[in-house]
């Protein structure tokens, strides 16, 4: 919102991105690009702790773009299991993404193992992109997919 915009440049303090042409939302996603090239480089001056931290403080929607291992190691996603681990049977343990909806009724064991590469491509080209048999084998044929007949 306007009201946001506000708010960050007040934490940012980028004299540059004060003018006009950025007062409003439909006028700042025309300068995208040099409205993220102006956050990037005062940005990238502290860590990210003290930017969540200001930008909490003043009331502006923010949060931290994690890695896949911070990801996996944030207290939120460990607390709510959104990580399951899942018995592969080619061998070893394989970490998965947790259902996101928790409900009282689900079973949280319920998970398995992601398929080998290309057990279901005829049936998903199939069934959800519409292709006949002979674009699937074509696509096949040329590599572009794989498919274990």
């Amino acid at each position: 919102t306007d009201a946001f915009w506000e708010a960050l440049l007040n934490v940012v303090n980028i004299d540059s991105l004060r003018d006009s042409k950025f007062s409003k939302s439909v006028d700042r996603l025309k300068n995208q690009d040099f409205i993220e090239a102006e956050l990037n480089k005062i940005l990238s001056t502290k860590p990210s702790e003290f930017w969540i931290q200001a930008l909490n403080d003043a009331k502006v929607p923010c949060g931290p773009i994690n890695t896949f291992s911070q990801a996996l190691s944030d207290e939120q996603v460990i607390h709510r299991n959104m990580v399951v681990e899942v018995e592969h049977p080619d061998g070893g343990t394989v970490k998965m993404p947790g259902n996101p909806v928790k409900l009282s009724y689900t079973n949280e064991d319920s998970y398995t193992p992601p398929p080998h590469l290309g057990v279901n491509t005829r049936e998903i080209l199939r069934d959800w992109a519409g292709y006949d048999e002979n674009k699937i084998q074509t696509l096949i044929d040329q590599n572009i997919v794989q498919s274990v007949d």
